[in-house]
């Protein structure tokens, strides 16, 4: 018999980060992000084979955690089926896109969706001052108000179409925590013994035979570092490592080891149960500042954003894809060489102004009415039929709704209403996004604020991924403004990669009004700053020797953006088997510096060393790529030859791997 309960209104990824030029060292999508950027660093080793001259495999590590870096494939495949057709029209649920997820994320994300959540205590053991024990406040009852955080949020996020509820049940773990192998263990334990008092048909709204999600709420201890298995994550049981309970197998599952009386800790839920239906992180998974640009600090989507620093709200991207906004939430805007014009819910929109602009209004993206959205506009230059293209996407923010939820201030000041534009990069490649944020860099994501400030320093000194909302007496700096202008010679601009060589569209915007609730903007097209096409030339401006290798620079005749960082590698006398590649690499505008280390012991007098530019190494103006090109490095005549290399250590040199730099 069922007692009564306390009532509440893909295959485990292998993540590999490509890194052995930089030595990157890479992170899993864990929702808070370390103090120490030393954290959680796993060193990748680099990998040479003979039949190619890319680079190829690395270190695999396994994490507990399911790679949260892109968009579920079942989310993703309903968004690519409701709206791959005319206009945007017709992106309602209906009979072919049911949003029953088999293989990925569990947690529906629109209709209903219910939480199955288990408040754990472990046994105490005598060594631990903490007893692994949740303090007093963070009790059942404060896991209850949590998940009616969570509710609230997403009817909130999603204009309505979605509610979460569910249940909080008690247990006592059997064991020590540390006597857990992984979650799994845990979990099989607790379902298992709740058997009787549960039925976990309840919690799987949308009938597709798993649990919608199972949240394990455990206590806080200071030992459980950034990717160990106890820290706050979401994973899916893919190998039903779990039988089935009650015909239901467990899907989507979070571990939130948080005090859940916290705010803070209730908005780590609510990141976290945006990757149970499938959204994905929006922060980069590289922070050790080894981005070929001059601000490697600025990571992610630049802004509040749920699924990268756990506030605000979820951006207008996300809720298309999502299907919480639809067609007539979304304002097209075309603009190229023929004109520009404006539709939304299939009507021409806006205000056509004598020189050939259009003048559109733009309502609060949030409000403190569920259901109610201004939506968003997208401006591009041939936006086609669908969201999966490139273009920029402006929402109008206002102090409402969601977007109060941010790291607070104190004493607590409104965010200032105003224009937020993002860079979208959609574009599909056999049914998946091409760009992601945890892997790509600046200006070439998937999704990143074109940031007034970017140049700015973002972020606090105790929590240095999270931008900083306020900066002394200025309004939030990070919008656009009545009086502000975009377009192609701005910085930011309105350049794809913020390359006007290779990425220009020629998309004017003026900001006219930023009033509490809505925004005015006018849009227009010119091509007077198009730069003119030419083949793409690269030169080498300077090698000076360093011991094993060389400080290289490089000049090229447009501005740089790299298409395959792993495209550019040293060889010697022909030998490409044996490649170096180029080392802490910077780009700025049309130059290249970097090292490049060689095995000394290969080089003989007369030894030829050259870098070579594979095909698609940048990208080139007119969306093409770069020629294969070939540069000498100059060897000094005056070569001595080496008998032995390596390390000098006291009065022996250790023998080193190539390319190793040190005393030689």
């Amino acid at each position: 018999m069922k007692k009564m309960r306390i009532r509440l209104s893909y295959i485990l990824a292998a993540l590999v980060i490509l890194s052995s030029i930089f030595f990157t060292p890479y992170y899993t999508s864990f929702a808070d992000e370390s103090d120490d950027p030393a954290i959680a660093q796993e060193t990748v080793q680099e990998a040479i084979t003979e039949d190619t001259v890319t680079e190829e495999a690395i270190t695999e590590d396994s994490l507990e955690e399911t790679d949260h870096s892109e968009f579920s494939d079942d989310m993703l495949q309903a968004a690519i089926s409701r709206y791959r057709r005319p206009m945007l029209r017709n992106v309602d649920p209906d009979q072919s896109d049911p949003h029953k997820i088999v293989e990925g994320a569990s947690m529906p994300y629109l209709s209903e969706g219910r939480m199955l959540a288990l408040h754990i205590d472990f046994p105490a053991e005598p060594e631990d001052s903490q007893n692994y024990a949740h303090p007093e406040e963070d009790n059942a009852q404060a896991l209850e108000n949590a998940l009616g955080f969570l509710h609230d949020y997403y009817l909130r996020a999603s204009y309505g179409k979605l509610s979460i509820t569910g249940d909080v049940y008690s247990y006592s773990a059997e064991m020590p925590r540390a006597d857990y192998g992984d979650r799994y263990a845990l979990l099989s334990e607790v379902l298992s013994a709740l058997d009787e008092q549960i039925n976990y048909q309840d919690y799987d709204a949308d009938e597709d035979g798993r649990i919608d999600c199972v949240l394990l709420h455990l206590p806080h201890n200071t030992d459980d570092g950034w990717g160990t298995t106890w820290w706050p994550s979401c994973s899916v049981d893919t190998w039903q490592s779990i039988p089935p309970m009650d015909g239901v197998a467990v899907g989507s599952n979070i571990i939130l080891s948080r005090n859940v009386a916290e705010e803070s800790e209730q908005l780590t839920l609510v990141h976290e149960s945006g990757h149970a239906m499938g959204f994905p992180d929006y922060y980069s998974y590289d922070k050790s500042g080894s981005d070929s640009s001059k601000y490697p600090y600025l990571t992610g989507t630049l802004t509040f954003d749920m699924m990268d620093n756990n506030t605000g709200d979820h951006n207008g991207f996300s809720k298309w894809i999502a299907g919480w906004l639809t067609n007539d939430d979304v304002t097209y805007v075309n603009a190229n060489e023929y004109g520009v014009t404006a539709y939304r819910g299939g009507q021409d929109i806006g205000v056509k102004n004598e020189d050939g602009s259009i003048t559109l209004d733009l309502s609060s993206f949030d409000t403190d009415t569920i259901g109610e959205t201004g939506g968003i506009i997208v401006v591009g230059n041939d936006l086609g039929a669908d969201l999966f293209s490139n273009f920029y996407m402006l929402q109008y923010d206002t102090f409402a709704g969601n977007e109060k939820l941010y790291y607070r201030e104190d004493p607590l000041t409104e965010l200032s209403s105003g224009f937020r534009v993002f860079r979208v990069q959609a574009q599909l490649a056999n049914g998946h996004l091409i760009h992601s944020n945890t892997s790509d860099k600046l200006f070439n994501k998937l999704i990143e604020l074109v940031d007034p400030d970017y140049k700015e320093y973002h972020f606090r000194e105790t929590f240095p991924y999270v931008p900083v909302s306020f900066q002394d007496e200025d309004p939030y700096g990070c919008m656009y403004y009545a009086g502000d202008q975009l377009n192609p010679t701005t910085d930011p601009s309105t350049n794809f990669m913020e390359n006007i060589d290779a990425g220009f569209t020629g998309i004017y915007m003026e900001f006219l009004e930023s009033e509490d609730s809505y925004g005015s903007v006018r849009i227009w097209y010119s091509d007077d700053e198009k730069p003119k096409e030419q083949e793409f030339q690269i030169e080498l401006t300077s090698a000076d020797a360093i011991p094993g290798g060389y400080n290289v620079s490089f000049e090229a005749n447009q501005k740089l953006t790299l298409s395959n960082p792993y495209g550019i590698y040293g060889f010697i006398d022909e030998q490409a088997v044996f490649a170096y590649y180029i080392r802490n690499m910077v780009i700025d505008g049309n130059t290249l510096h970097g090292k490049i280390y060689c095995d000394t012991d290969l080089l003989k007098k007369g030894s030829s060393f050259k870098i070579r530019f594979i095909d698609g190494t940048f990208y080139t103006a007119g969306g093409g790529e770069s020629p294969m090109i070939e540069i000498d490095i100059p060897v000094s005549k005056d070569l001595v030859e080496l008998t032995e290399s390596g390390y000098i250590e006291g009065t022996k040199t250790i023998a080193t791997d190539y390319g190793d730099p040190g005393a030689h």
